[in-house]
């Protein structure tokens, strides 16, 4: 190996991570943390080292790809990272999209979902 610095960080979070905490509207009780200030993507963005890092998030793995990706693109905005995407990839070859490549080369982030399905 010519080059073993490593190129960035892995994060290896697990399944069914906690996102953060959700404040309850119906409720008339305070909170006086800030949206997902303890959860794990609050710390990932930390780790990139940049207040509004570039987001990719790769949904590969589960059954409602869709479903997921909302939910990820919802929890990054709400800790105000507004520069995510979703990379659609379903098959091998989809990886290989010229536009995929360099999306993944400006990336601060990428986010590999769970296996994920509908209860």
């Amino acid at each position: 190996m010519k080059n073993s610095k490593p190129l960035g960080k892995l994060i290896a979070i697990g399944g069914n991570e906690d996102k953060g905490t959700y404040p309850n509207p119906r409720t008339k009780k305070k909170y006086y943390l800030n949206f997902f200030e303890l959860g794990i993507l609050k710390r990932v963005i930390l780790e990139s080292g940049k207040e509004d890092p570039r987001i990719e998030v790769i949904t590969t793995a589960s059954m409602i790809p869709e479903e997921v990706a909302r939910i990820y693109v919802s929890s990054f905005t709400m800790l105000n990272c507004n520069n995510v995407g979703i990379l659609d990839i379903r098959v091998p070859e989809d990886a290989l999209y010229p536009e995929y490549v360099e999306r993944l080369k400006q990336a601060d982030i990428v986010m590999f979902s769970g296996a994920t399905s509908r209860a």
